[in-house]
């Protein structure tokens, strides 16, 4: 067949392969064709790794430990244009191996447990769901990273904000307060942010030498107390009970119970993670060389600092007016970055393993530690639900991730103003698309003036 262009401009380059970004990040999520000791911590293995070991009890203690060996996916059961014609879903069995130790006598059971179906993706970067192709758009969000923007609270002031990955720790920002005494916010917790510095191992010498160059704003730093004590003056354990109290304020205050939730909060690497954009932000922004993903880190029973202290430095020169230390835009592309389907489809994987961990944890406790097989203890239900609700559409609409397929025809007429996207309905600006059938029986309903569908929403 002859090719005929009438196009007066010629091609330069060929079209590039435009769903590469998509493909290429599912494949880096599952990571199908390396072996499993080769695998890198990304996707589904990081999610794995980040959930097991599952213990009976507190670590240490003894009993059950549920922990991972590696997974496998195998063959899909049916080819694409099966799917389409059958309308079945273009999916795969998912299997883990586990392995319980039982920590009392030794005895190590393994064994390989089905967790479900994982849909696949297509070589054109689409999904094959109940016979319907369906695309995964990505999402652009801010890029976590250290950022440094105008108090919108109190004029002439500056906010020092660390933000990790989405649902990988809290905000913490750095403030001025009227006083001019530096506090840091964590989870909506206020307090001075020199009780934290005094946990890290900081005194009162060596924080004078470090801020020698700001003295009006190092004395919101050396002459910080909290409710009538001076904060430096306090020792490191004192501190640590201190800040527990603040952040805990249920909780008796106790030392291992303070440096557990500490390490949990801020420098554990399964619930902080600034994420490797994050941590190569920070290091140009502040100058520094971070060991890991976190501004704190826990080694030797003791909290070690390797970037609170340039955060707060970069704070001080950015509100002097020295020169080289600048505003971010959080608007700039520069500070945004793509969550693209294997982020994405990780994220709501590690969702699912930690409601399955949940259940494992109940059945160690209410079962009989002799019988008990990685088998009989793993429920994958939670699993296979979290799965659904992301390549699911939710009830009544689409689901914000997945979108249908744009309808060959046009559903809008020339006389129609154009539509336009709004808060209520964000995917009017991407084209002309239908509503969901279900969303339609619905709205003939609610029309409807008979009795017996008074109960759907409104």
């Amino acid at each position: 067949m002859k090719t005929e262009r009438f196009g007066r401009i010629q091609e330069v380059i060929p079209l590039p392969p435009l769903t590469e970004i998509q493909v290429e990040s599912f494949h880096k999520a599952l990571q199908m064709n390396k072996a499993p000791t080769k695998r890198d911590n990304v996707g589904l293995q990081a999610a794995f790794k980040e959930t097991f070991p599952i213990e009976e009890g507190e670590r240490g203690r003894g009993g059950l430990v549920l922990d991972f060996l590696e997974y496998r996916l195998a063959e899909p059961p049916f080819g694409h244009d099966e799917c389409r014609e059958k309308d079945l879903t273009y999916q795969a069995p998912l299997y883990a191996k586990l392995q319980l130790i039982h920590k009392d006598s030794g005895l190590i059971k393994e064994d390989e447990v089905f967790l479900g179906d994982l849909p696949l993706m297509t070589d054109d970067g689409s999904f094959i769901v109940n016979g319907a192709d369906r695309v995964i758009v990505s999402q652009i969000h801010r890029s976590p990273g250290i950022y440094f923007t105008p108090d919108q609270a109190r004029p002439g002031k500056f906010v020092g904000s660390v933000i990790p990955l989405p649902k990988r720790g809290p905000w913490i920002d750095l403030e001025f307060e009227q006083s001019g005494t530096i506090v840091m916010k964590v989870n909506k917790k206020k307090f001075p942010l020199a009780l934290l510095l005094r946990v890290l191992g900081y005194t009162t010498e060596r924080l004078t030498k470090l801020l020698k160059d700001y003295p009006e704003l190092a004395a919101g730093v050396l002459e910080a107390s909290y409710r009538g004590n001076k904060v430096l003056e306090m020792g490191v354990e004192e501190a640590l009970l201190k800040l527990f109290t603040e952040l805990r304020p249920g909780d008796p205050p106790k030392r291992e119970k303070a440096i557990t939730y500490l390490h949990s909060l801020l420098s554990d690497p399964r619930r902080y993670d600034l994420g490797e954009a994050g941590r190569y932000k920070a290091q140009q922004k502040l100058g520094i060389k971070l060991s890991g993903r976190m501004l704190i880190r826990f080694e030797n029973g003791e909290f070690k600092d390797e970037g609170l202290l340039p955060v707060l430095l970069y704070l001080f020169g950015l509100q002097s007016g020295h020169e080289g230390f600048e505003v971010d835009d959080i608007d700039h592309l520069g500070n945004r970055r793509i969550r693209t389907v294997g982020e994405l489809l990780a994220d709501q994987f590690r969702v699912g393993l930690s409601r399955l961990a949940r259940g494992v944890r109940e059945r160690m406790l209410m079962g009989t530690p002799e019988s008990a097989t990685p088998t009989k203890l793993v429920n994958n239900r939670p699993l296979v639900a979290s799965i659904r609700e992301f390549f699911g559409p939710a009830p009544g609409g689409l689901h914000p991730r997945v979108l249908w397929p744009q309808p060959a025809f046009a559903v809008q007429r020339p006389d129609q103003p154009a539509l336009r996207a709004t808060p209520q309905a964000p995917h009017l600006g991407l084209g002309a698309w239908r509503a969901h059938p279900r969303t339609r029986r619905l709205r003939r309903a609610r029309r409807s003036p008979h009795p017996l569908w008074a109960h759907l929403p409104h």
